[in-house]
C-alpha cells in the first residue's frame, strides 16, 4: 500500500519523480512557485485584490463580479487557478487581518503520494563476504564494492521502471524564479522582452522571450500577445 505525507507544494528539496497529474504534480508545484513569485514581483496585483475585492468579501456580499473585474484588469481572467488562489487568499485575509495588512498569502499544503511502499523501496544487498584465512582484505573489499555498485545500479533501474509504471514522471526543473519574474512582468505588467531584459540585466531579447515561453509552459499559461499592461480602472 502506498503511503503519503503532508508537504508544502514548493519544496526546499524536490525528488526526482512526481505524479503525472493531480496533487503534487509538476504543474501544481510550478504554479505554487509562480504565485509566490507573482506576489513578490508585482505587489500591486495583490494590493488591488485587498483594496478592491476584500471589502465586499468581508461584508458577505457576492464578490464574484468584483473578482472577475480584478482578474480582467490584469489579464488573468482566463487563468482559473489564479482566481482560485485569489479566493483562498480572500478567505485567509478575512480570518487574519494582519496578513491582509502585510499582503501575506497562505501557501497551500498538498498531500503527495510517495508512489511506493516501505517494502517496495527497501534496498537489499547480500554478499558472501570475506574469508580472512583464504584471501587478502584488499581483494575482498574490491569484490564487495563491485558487487554493491552493480546491485545499486540494478536497484535504481528497478525503481525507475516501477515509478513509470505507476504514472509518475521525471521532475522537471520548476525553480525558475527569474523566468517566472519575466512572465509576471510580461503577462501582467505589460512589459516588453526588451524592457524586461534591461531591468534584469539580461542583454538579449531572445533570452527573455524564450524564458517567458518556458515559464508559461511550466504553469500552463496562454501568453497574451500585444498586451501593454493592466487596464486602467474605470
Amino acid at each position: 500500500m502506498n503511503t503519503r505525507r503532508k508537504l508544502d507544494p514548493v519544496l526546499e528539496s524536490l525528488g526526482e519523480y512526481v505524479p503525472e497529474q493531480g496533487s503534487g504534480s509538476a504543474l501544481e508545484i510550478a504554479r505554487a512557485e509562480f504565485l509566490d513569485v507573482m506576489a513578490r514581483t508585482y505587489p500591486e496585483l495583490i494590493r488591488s485584490l485587498r483594496e478592491e475585492v476584500l471589502p465586499d468579501y468581508r461584508s458577505g456580499r457576492n464578490c464574484a463580479a468584483k473578482l472577475r473585474q480584478w482578474a480582467a484588469r490584469f489579464g488573468a481572467e482566463g487563468e482559473s487557478w489564479i482566481l482560485q488562489d485569489a479566493e483562498a487568499t480572500l478567505r485567509y485575509w478575512a480570518k487574519n487581518p494582519r496578513a491582509a495588512e502585510g499582503l501575506r498569502r497562505k501557501r497551500p499544503g498538498a498531500a503527495v503520494w510517495t508512489g511506493v511502499s516501505e517494502d517496495e523501496r527497501r534496498f537489499h544487498f547480500e554478499h558472501r563476504g570475506w574469508t580472512p584465512t583464504m584471501e587478502q582484505w584488499r581483494d575482498a573489499e574490491k569484490a564487495i564494492r563491485k558487487a554493491f555498485d552493480e546491485r545499486l545500479r540494478d536497484y535504481r533501474s528497478e525503481m525507475d521502471q516501477l515509478m513509470k509504471s505507476r504514472q509518475y514522471r521525471a521532475m522537471p526543473d520548476v525553480r525558475q524564479s527569474s523566468q517566472f519574474e519575466w512572465l509576471v512582468r510580461y503577462q501582467f505588467g505589460g512589459m516588453s522582452p526588451g524592457a524586461i531584459g534591461k531591468l534584469s540585466g539580461c542583454t538579449t531579447w531572445d533570452a527573455v522571450q524564450q524564458g517567458v515561453r518556458k515559464a508559461a509552459k511550466l504553469v500552463g499559461m496562454e501568453l497574451r500577445s500585444g498586451r501593454r499592461g493592466p487596464k486602467r480602472k474605470a
